[in-house]
């Protein structure tokens, strides 16, 4: 592989409005989410050092999308990649595959308004590993490329069969950094834990650490486990009331406004994680960017030890979810009460 090549230059560097606070802990980047064929990245990139990079669930991965963010960002800047949705077991639109993968479908699937992986064969899943890699590998030729982030859906639970596919992710991928979320429970309860954190840390998979609503059956503990050379942390936001319910979308889902309170106890979490200079990717993923602009600069305030750190302004979803037990106000048919393998709608990720 050749050797990475500099980028272009971004002139204006990171003065002014939205100049970041002196930093105690270089080792930890934080930044939100964006859509990879967003164009308008200007102000972003003024502000955060990091982006975690998603299509759309109705667009194709293109490496133009992925060359337009290299273009635009300074040397150094980091781009993490949520993987296709096919690829993370989640219900994906035939539309967001790459026509050379469409034509090898079934016709009955091709079809389908959703497809899951379950609906297609070895080739069709290592031809869209291989048009997704395709799309990324800009970014680690420029060497921007900071992890490939696989979030997986509820009904991923563990089994000898899940644990084979982590390790069909590690061996297509190669040497490509890997982060891997679960939205089951029973990853990391008493009975598997262990040996969840012992295939990762075998397999050189980083396990996705996690912020949001507690006491379902797709709810995983913040657990500060290291399993790789990289550590990643990813804020969804705290509103229990609609977290498992089927009747409303995701900008409701994941709407909540993160304040001081949230976050301290996570200050010393990132430290720990950031032990020996380990590098600590961290994303606010709560609905609509300004929120979780808004909480990416809130925290990183507070890593920084700046007394003056105020909760921004905007309305905070979910007022009362943190006073009584999550999961009361769960909708009937909602995941948080079957903890079955149902299979949700298409959702965010």
């Amino acid at each position: 592989m050749s050797a990475p090549q500099p980028s272009p230059r971004r002139r204006g560097g990171d003065r002014g409005k939205g100049r970041p606070p002196r930093n105690r802990h270089p080792s930890i980047r934080i930044g939100t989410y964006r859509a990879a064929n967003d164009r308008l990245i200007t102000d972003y990139v003024r502000q955060f050092p990091i982006v975690e990079l998603e299509w759309p669930p109705d667009a194709i991965p293109l490496e133009r999308d992925t060359q337009a963010w290299i273009e635009q960002t300074p040397d150094r800047f980091v781009i993490d990649v949520v993987a296709h949705r096919l690829l993370t077991q989640q219900p994906a639109r035939p539309e967001s595959l790459w026509s050379e993968v469409r034509d090898l479908l079934p016709t009955s699937v091709r079809q389908k308004r959703a497809i899951y992986l379950d609906d297609v064969g070895a080739r069709v899943l290592d031809a869209t590993f291989d048009r997704f890699l395709a799309s990324v590998l800009p970014l680690q030729r420029f060497a921007k490329l900071g992890t490939l982030v696989f979030p997986f859906p509820a009904f991923f639970a563990p089994s000898s069969r899940s644990l084979d596919y982590l390790v069909y992710l590690r061996d297509r991928a190669r040497d490509l950094p890997l982060a891997v979320e679960f939205r089951n429970a029973q990853w990391l309860d008493s009975r598997h834990r262990d040996a969840t954190l012992q295939h990762l840390e075998q397999h050189r998979v980083a396990l996705v650490c996690v912020d949001e609503p507690q006491g379902f059956a797709s709810s995983v503990p913040p657990v500060g486990a290291v399993t790789a050379d990289l550590a990643v942390v990813r804020f969804r936001g705290r509103n229990a009331d609609l977290w498992e319910r089927d009747d409303v979308d995701d900008a409701q889902r994941y709407a909540y406004e993160y304040r001081r309170s949230d976050l301290e106890p996570w200050v010393g979490r990132l430290e720990r994680l950031a032990q020996d200079r380990r590098t600590v990717h961290v994303f606010m993923r709560n609905a609509g960017p300004d929120a979780a602009m808004r909480g990416a600069r809130l925290l990183r305030r507070l890593l920084a030890g700046e007394d003056e750190a105020r909760p921004e302004g905007g309305p905070r979803r979910d007022r009362e979810s943190d006073r009584r037990r999550p999961g009361s106000g769960a909708a009937p048919g909602s995941r948080g009460g079957t903890g079955g393998r149902r299979r949700p709608p298409p959702r965010g990720r």
